[in-house]
């Protein structure tokens, strides 16, 4: 099982994906899907969602604590934004599923969050900064959504730019 790359695989990351419900946490095929994804994060990356790997369920990882630091990988089941803030920040941001493209992209500075956790818990949670910014970007894959939709009208020329070099070289 690898991560799904854009250029092959723009449809089933765009496909929509269902909530997790507390029976699929007694499943074999969730405990082998986690154990690939968490074994995948380790290879590269901050953060991992289901979709990735098709696996369509509301489902990421993160391998970053609320500070941004390093830690170990916290699963996330059924997250949604609940409020953002009006204040933004520009940062370069990249994807396990686009290589090589990193594009400055703005997104609010701070969130209201829920999720559920491995327990069946649900938290609702206040983030800031870097963390907040892994939050958007893992939620925005369980929504079907890729970094490149907060793409500016020019970076848009960009991505397809690159698209189409990709296309070049097969």
């Amino acid at each position: 099982m690898e991560i799904l790359d854009y250029r092959k695989h723009a449809k089933q990351l765009r496909r929509p994906n269902r909530l997790v419900t507390s029976d699929d946490l007694t499943t074999s095929e969730f405990q082998n899907n986690l154990q690939k994804m968490q074994e995948l994060l380790k290879r590269d990356g901050v953060g991992l969602a289901a979709p990735q790997i098709d696996w369509h369920v509301k489902l990421f990882l993160l391998c970053i604590d609320d500070q941004g630091a390093d830690a170990p990988v916290s699963v996330y089941l059924n997250p949604r934004i609940i409020n953002t803030s009006k204040t933004s920040l520009k940062q370069s941001e990249g994807c396990l599923s686009l290589p090589d493209l990193f594009l400055e992209i703005k997104r609010s500075e701070n969130i209201e969050w829920d999720y559920t956790d491995l327990n069946w818990k649900t938290h609702t949670v206040k983030s800031k900064g870097f963390f907040a910014r892994a939050v958007l970007h893992e939620t925005d894959h369980c929504e079907s959504k890729v970094f490149i939709d907060h793409a500016t009208s020019v970076q848009k020329l960009k991505v397809n730019r690159w698209l189409k070099d990709i296309d070049m070289l097969k």
